[in-house]
């Protein structure tokens, strides 16, 4: 990841806004950032029993994100892996304050920092989790609605005027679970998540592996959550699987790019496991 070439984040809702803007808009930079992360962080790949370390843990997961971090710049000649920082303390120590000012005298620009966070619960402007105190915003914590915890939060740091560093927002985006920092819409998305899991068990005792991505970017159905399978035997594709997951029974029907959109009736009633059965197996 260090080794290849740096990624400016730059869209066109970076954080922070302009003076006046409302919080909804200035968090979109956040969930645009965290979104670019994690999708350079990898976590939004499970890989193949054979392919992967065993075990995976919460401090494995936040090593990818700051691997990751090393090669995402947030402005000229300044990488985000130095104003990145995975737990709340370094602000509250005064850490994340020193660092912002010291980029302050060397850039021509303002250098935002950045916590990223695990936590269980929002109540915004709160975020709870385990083996934390409870982190504070001083504006919101922007997050979709319709599905609890766990989440992972990105938190935006500025200067204050007075030179301490505030936390103006966060956004947090729920994930399957925290050993998992996959980015997930719905329960329904998690529960299809563990019986995935529990296939590539199954296959890989076949030896055949099958890789698990949650499309990031750009999905095949901006209405849903879009999830690829790749399945193969000695890294040779046999082939790949998309399909689509809405916790709203309204919804289209699939397209050539989705085969299938499992919903809760079709996860309840089993035709989704009926379909990728015969999808695997074809």
């Amino acid at each position: 990841m260090t080794d290849r070439s740096l990624f400016r984040f730059s869209p066109e809702d970076d954080f922070p806004p302009f003076p006046g803007e409302s919080a909804q808009r200035q968090s979109h930079g956040l969930a645009s950032l965290l979104s670019i992360l994690i999708e350079a962080a990898r976590c939004n790949v499970i890989d193949a029993p054979g392919k992967a370390p065993d075990d995976p843990s919460i401090v494995d997961e936040f090593g990818r994100l700051v691997e990751a971090a090393h090669g995402l710049e947030i402005a000229p000649g300044v990488r985000l892996v130095d104003h990145f920082w995975t737990h709340g303390e370094p602000f509250r120590r005064g850490e994340v304050a020193e660092r912002l000012r010291d980029s302050s005298k060397h850039s021509a620009m303002s250098v935002d920092g950045f916590l990223v966070l695990y936590g269980t619960d929002v109540e915004s402007p709160i975020l709870y989790g385990p083996n934390m105190m409870p982190f504070r915003v001083s504006q919101a914590i922007e997050r979709p609605s319709g599905i609890p915890g766990p989440f992972l939060v990105l938190v935006g740091c500025r200067l204050a005027p007075d030179g301490r560093a505030e936390a103006p927002l966060a956004y947090a985006q729920p994930i399957f679970h925290g050993r998992r920092f996959m980015p997930v819409a719905s329960e329904l998305e998690r529960d299809v998540l563990r019986a995935l899991e529990q296939l590539q068990v199954a296959l890989d005792a076949q030896g055949v592996d099958c890789r698990i991505e949650r499309v990031i970017g750009k999905p095949a159905r901006y209405d849903a959550s879009t999830i690829e399978l790749t399945i193969s035997r000695q890294d040779s594709v046999i082939r790949t699987v998309r399909f689509a997951v809405h916790a709203d029974e309204t919804m289209a029907p699939p397209s050539h790019e989705i085969g299938f959109i499992v919903t809760p009736a079709a996860w309840a009633d089993g035709g989704f496991v009926t379909w990728l059965e015969r999808a695997i197996l074809r």
